[in-house]
């Protein structure tokens, strides 16, 4: 049958029409359907899709090279995700007890690569230990009176019923942090369990138990807390004094404001070490200058804080052009580097640079800029502080009676007497003594006050005077600072009848504690009074009273750090 021309256009327009308006209402549906080769190439869910998939390599890839560097990926580093490499997610996150879904995330990432930072640098520690235990296995081997002690078998095996009765009989760091960790696992809440494993792994370092240091940061599911763990293995190198190593483990904390505040830390604990004679000029100098380059790549408030803190380290060694060198930099950040909203906090630590430096004036004149009372009073006891370690008592006097607040006047006074008492001015100094025991008793916050009392009562010892020090440390209220504090005065009193009854004062004070937590840690402090007192033979007998206790404690928290505490002691006892 034949159709006009006219009509058969009209159908053909008709049909052109209908499927124009069909592709329009099922867009990405149909183009998602298209054959190939008509130039239609992917639908818009298909574009979105890939879009994701493509914003998601980069992770994937991240992924792929910690598993692959820990032998436990072995496909191609090409940002795709497999049932392979989902498989070996899985097994990641089921080792570190994590969500097992199989997912590559950019926190999962994260947490990757810093574990792996960190398992890199406790590999290198381990390796170190290892030469280290080499060259002694063969100084062993060379000599035929050791020789023998070279090839003693490693009999040590895992104890699945954990009977920890051999250990708290005879401890021993490595068993005590054994026991510790075991007690650990059974802490429920993610957050404690990650405080202790901190606690744990502090020790450990410390200790040297390197292979159960990895173990204990495998555990840790908190990143900050690795971070954390990172720097106490930094301080432990650094109060070892392997300067080079704590700045190694530093180097490989991700965060750059805590990477500093670890520089700063080391900065302070070489110092303390120069105070006792372990360190020279030249290690602080250096781990000044780390702070320095660190602080260069802050904006924030915190590379102002880290100047300032270096400022106070330095003035202490009396080094003026070199401390006047770090505050001129600390003067341009402030000036210079900072937002201006953030102004008001960096005047704050520029003052108590001022304030170290023994500059009060100045130091008052950079704090106008903002209005806080609270912040007047820091850069006061900073100030008066700086005038003490000048040598010049009376004018420190003189700055603390701008303070107004009775906590931190009363602590600073007992320091501002014994300096006092130091340069022979015995009056002044059982004056300035007596009105610091006034203020104290006028503070009204109850833990405070038992603070302040507490120094009162060591500055009394300090000045000889045993029988003030003993009454004014039983007015103290808190049963642990009363503890602490008569276990300190027992280093400080040389009568032999005051000792014996200020001793027994000390143990009933200890036991009225009621926590078997807190009671445990005075006893472990203690041991270590005694220990620093030179008596060896009394520490191990308190240390070992606190092990009694400790041995006690069923709460999984509690028993892990207070563990962690009593190998920490034993390894300095030792």
């Amino acid at each position: 049958m034949a159709y006009p021309i006219k009509i058969i256009f009209t159908k053909i327009s008709v049909a052109i029409i209908l499927g124009l308006l069909f592709a329009i209402l099922n867009l990405g549906e149909g183009f998602a359907a298209a054959p190939e080769g008509l130039g239609i190439e992917k639908s818009r869910e298909e574009l979105e899709k890939g879009d994701k998939l493509f914003e998601g390599n980069s992770v994937v890839l991240r992924i792929q090279k910690v598993l692959a560097a820990e032998g436990r990926y072995h496909g191609r580093l090409d940002g795709r995700m497999t049932d392979d490499l989902k498989a070996a997610i899985r097994v990641y996150q089921k080792r570190n007890r994590l969500l097992v879904d199989g997912k590559a995330t950019k926190r999962l990432a994260k947490r990757m690569e810093t574990h792996d930072k960190v398992q890199a640098l406790l590999n290198k520690l381990e390796q170190a230990r290892q030469n280290d235990l080499e060259k002694a296995r063969l100084a062993l081997l060379s000599n035929p009176l050791t020789k023998h002690l070279a090839s003693k078998p490693d009999t040590e095996k895992a104890n699945p019923t954990r009977d920890a009765t051999a250990c708290f009989s005879s401890p021993t760091a490595t068993c005590l942090l054994f026991e510790a960790a075991e007690s650990a696992k059974a802490i429920p809440k993610k957050d404690r369990r990650d405080w202790a494993l901190g606690e744990i792994l502090a020790a450990q370092t410390k200790a040297g138990l390197i292979r159960q240091a990895m173990v204990t940061v495998e555990r840790i599911s908190d990143l900050r807390l690795v971070v954390v763990a990172l720097r106490n293995i930094a301080v432990q190198q650094a109060n070892a004094g392997r300067q080079k190593e704590a700045h190694e483990a530093i180097a490989v904390i991700p965060d750059v404001s805590e990477r500093l505040e670890a520089y700063v830390k080391i900065t302070e604990i070489v110092l303390e070490r120069y105070k006792q004679k372990k360190s020279s000029l030249e290690d602080i100098n250096l781990a000044a200058q780390y702070v320095i380059e660190n602080s260069n790549s802050s904006t924030d408030i915190d590379g102002v804080s880290a100047l300032s803190r270096t400022v106070a380290v330095l003035a202490a060694t009396k080094q003026k052009s070199k401390t006047n060198e770090i505050l001129k930099l600390l003067e341009q950040k402030v000036d210079s580097f900072l937002p201006l909203e953030k102004r008001v906090d960096a005047y704050r630590h520029l003052s108590a640079a001022y304030a170290v430096m023994g500059n009060s004036a100045k130091a008052l004149k950079a704090l106008k800029r903002h209005s806080s009372g609270a912040d007047t009073t820091s850069v006061l006891v900073a100030a008066a502080k700086a005038q003490l370690r000048e040598g010049h008592p009376e004018e420190a006097l003189n700055t603390a009676y701008g303070i107004t607040a009775d906590r931190y006047l009363s602590v600073l006074l007992t320091k501002i007497a014994v300096a006092q008492f130091d340069q022979g001015k015995f009056l002044e100094a059982r004056g300035t003594l007596a009105r610091a025991a006034t203020k104290s008793l006028e503070i009204r916050l109850p833990f405070a006050r038992s603070f302040a009392l507490s120094k009162v009562a060591l500055s009394w010892g300090v000045m000889g005077d045993s029988g003030k020090a003993v009454i004014t440390a039983q007015e103290i209220k808190d049963e642990r600072i009363k503890a602490q504090t008569m276990w300190s005065l027992l280093s400080l009193i040389k009568e032999t009848e005051k000792r014996d009854q200020l001793e027994q004062n000390a143990l009933d004070a200890s036991n009225g504690i009621k926590s078997g937590f807190s009671r445990s840690w005075i006893f472990a402090d203690a041991a270590l009074s005694s220990f620093r007192d030179g008596k060896p033979e009394k520490a191990r007998e308190t240390f070992m009273t606190g092990i009694a206790i400790a041995d006690t404690i069923t709460n999984p928290w509690g028993r892990a750090r207070i563990l962690a505490k009593l190998a920490n002691v034993l390894v300095e006892l030792q």
